[in-house]
């Protein structure tokens, strides 16, 4: 987080960085899951994210890995974003057990990444469905 509050602007290099190096440390202890990313800009003019917008789509990709590893029991985690010159959309994919979307889940992470994207006024997709994986779609509307 401190990386973040010590810039006033965060850029997709800036971002990627930091979910690398928490990819690398999530693939050492779960040396079992194959993690792909990939980073993606088609934007002519890419424009910086301020540090709170990148603080809170990190801790989103952050929370999305972390219920991959505890929950899904996936075999392949998949980080996908792409930026063009009107949005940032972040895709994280796993294949693994996945879950009833209409059950209510007893942890706050869901609702916390909910929280976060309404905060920057992002729009977060979910689609579950047991023993079909998960994926989440985080869009970020550049002004």
């Amino acid at each position: 987080t401190i990386w973040a509050m010590n810039k006033e602007e965060i850029t997709l290099e800036d971002l990627q960085e930091r979910i690398s190096n928490f990819v690398e440390k999530a693939n050492l202890s779960a040396n079992r899951i194959k993690f792909t990313q990939k980073v993606s800009s088609q934007a002519t003019d890419p424009k910086p994210l301020s540090s709170s917008v990148g603080m809170n789509l990190y801790r989103i990709i952050q929370e999305a890995l972390n219920n991959a590893l505890r929950h899904a029991e996936p075999t392949h985690v998949q980080l996908h974003i792409k930026q063009t010159d009107s949005s940032l959309k972040i895709e994280v994919m796993d294949d693994g057990q996945g879950f009833d979307t209409s059950q209510r889940t007893s942890g706050n992470g869901l609702s916390n990444m909910r929280k976060r994207a309404e905060e920057i006024g992002a729009e977060l997709s979910l689609d579950a469905e047991p023993s079909k994986g998960t994926q989440l779609v985080v869009e970020y509307h550049v002004s």
